[in-house]
């Protein structure tokens, strides 16, 4: 077991996730209705756009500093053509936690969803060359073994939709590339302290570390079978019947 191996205090032990953060759909939300009715849809004015963060929380429940990505072909904090985290991007990310955790003493511990940029060879080889122990959580899992899917991300949303009407109040704008880092820091600053981070270490089992909060066997059990039988020809509805 490496964490009996290494016995790693709870500041070399990190967890790191993407979260894809909409932008500008909530600026200004308007109600279509008839006079009168009572069934009401409510429409969002925005580009939608997808700005991806990767975020990284500690085990002492501190953060690093987080990688955003912004769509597009120029470099802002870093861009990727399609928004999300790319091969590139990855060994970005890996080499700046180095950078932001060098100073520890021993091996450093990243969870890792296991993301494909996280598992090219030069991303684990970075890694290996710098003593830090990479583990990926296996497929269909991280809703339970992803602390931040499990306390922090959903917190996040919430914050940030707020923090985009906040500023909509304020300035008359919707969240652009421009503006959404001030934007986002606010929503970041309120999700991730130090309880929050904790919980969500302590509800996926590592610290402390708990074999059987992680691995519940009602958690990974596949899907309930909920799939219903087809026939042909397809019933007609009565009085109706088909002859064959």
């Amino acid at each position: 077991m490496l964490f009996d191996l290494h016995n790693p205090p709870e500041g070399n032990i990190h967890a790191m996730d993407e979260v894809g953060i909409n932008t500008g759909i909530f600026a200004r939300p308007l109600v279509i209705a008839e006079a009168g009715q009572r069934h009401q849809h409510l429409q969002k004015i925005g580009d939608r756009k997808i700005t991806t963060c990767i975020e990284t929380i500690v085990g002492n429940g501190t953060t690093l500093r987080p990688t955003v990505i912004f769509k597009g072909t120029y470099r802002i904090v870093t861009v990727s053509a399609r928004g999300y985290t790319e091969n590139e991007i990855g060994v970005n990310y890996i080499t700046d936690f180095h950078e932001q955790t060098k100073h520890l003493e021993g091996a450093r511990f990243l969870f890792v969803d296991g993301h494909g940029s996280h598992c090219t060879l030069e991303f684990l080889k970075f890694a290996e060359s710098h003593d830090i122990i990479v583990l990926s959580t296996p497929p269909h899992t991280t809703h339970e073994l992803q602390g931040l899917d499990v306390a922090c991300f959903g917190a996040l949303k919430i914050y940030w939709e707020q923090e985009c009407r906040e500023h909509f109040r304020n300035t008359g704008k919707a969240v652009n590339n421009d503006t959404f880092l001030l934007v986002y820091s606010r929503a970041r600053a309120r999700t991730f302290k130090d309880p929050t981070i904790r919980s969500a270490y302590r509800a996926t089992g590592i610290i402390p570390f708990r074999r059987e909060a992680a691995l519940r066997p009602d958690a990974m059990a596949p899907a309930l079978d909920t799939s219903v039988k087809g026939q042909f020809p397809n019933p007609l509805p009565s009085p109706v019947r088909a002859i064959i």
